[in-house]
């Protein structure tokens, strides 16, 4: 296949999943008599969601009809997870990387496609915050390959910008989320972006969306104990 087309792969499985998700989450029409419908349907689409979601971070292993310990349930279990497939995505592991720099091919990832993984990560995370939090939890360095991102001398602004928001979502969900990025230097690098001559501050409107994205992201890490608060107050990047 050409580059363009393994290119498409990732991008469009992140939009077929996206789209079911949001499918589940459509409105019915509350107009013309049908604001019953919409009423009684909240409850319906909710569910129908929520048990969606749990099928695609947490689908039970098919029956085993083979051998114990062999057979499409081995197989299965073995698979990667949809966490780890994204993460992998976003942060391609080093023996993937190395190969595609053997071959001379196109890079693990598109930008388009990583910047979509992460959107489909906030629409999990905004849906079901438990479930997905404990699927990154488990991930090999999970939520630290997802801090990664957050790097103030990035040349793709736009994937780290992203990354900003995704953080942003998981600290306001979950304290222990919170407390890892803080401990993965999450405030030094929310502030550098946030004080950064081109893509911050000194950025014009668009820079200072982002450094509101960035305080943001402070505040939130700051929320759920004093804990946050006194490593703010103590970090470097708070005394430059």
């Amino acid at each position: 296949p050409s580059g363009r087309e393994v290119e498409a792969g990732p991008a469009l499985g992140c939009e077929l999943i996206q789209a079911m998700i949001d499918d589940g989450d459509d409105d019915v029409d509350g107009q013309s008599g049908r604001k019953e419908r919409a009423v009684g349907g909240d409850s319906l689409r909710r569910r129908r969601t929520t048990r969606l979601i749990k099928s695609l971070l947490d689908p039970p292993p098919p029956p085993n009809d083979g051998p114990p310990g062999g057979g499409a349930a081995a197989d299965a279990r073995d698979s990667p997870r949809l966490v780890d497939s994204l993460l992998d995505l976003l942060c391609p592991p080093p023996d993937a990387a190395a190969a595609d720099g053997a071959g001379g091919g196109a890079s693990h990832s598109s930008s388009y496609s990583r910047v979509l993984s992460l959107r489909l990560l906030r629409s999990l995370v905004d849906r079901s915050p438990s479930l997905l939090q404990s699927r990154l939890l488990r991930a090999p360095d999970g939520l630290n390959r997802l801090v990664d991102l957050l790097d103030p001398s990035a040349s793709d602004e736009g994937l780290r910008n992203e990354a900003v928001l995704l953080a942003t979502d998981l600290a306001r969900t979950s304290g222990n989320s919170a407390r890892l990025i803080i401990f993965s230097e999450g405030y030094d690098k929310a502030l550098s972006i946030a004080c950064d001559a081109e893509g911050g501050l000194g950025g014009g409107a668009a820079g200072l969306g982002v450094a509101s994205d960035c305080v943001r992201l402070c505040l939130e890490l700051t929320r759920h104990d004093g804990m946050g608060a006194e490593v703010l107050l103590g970090s470097g990047s708070m005394l430059e």
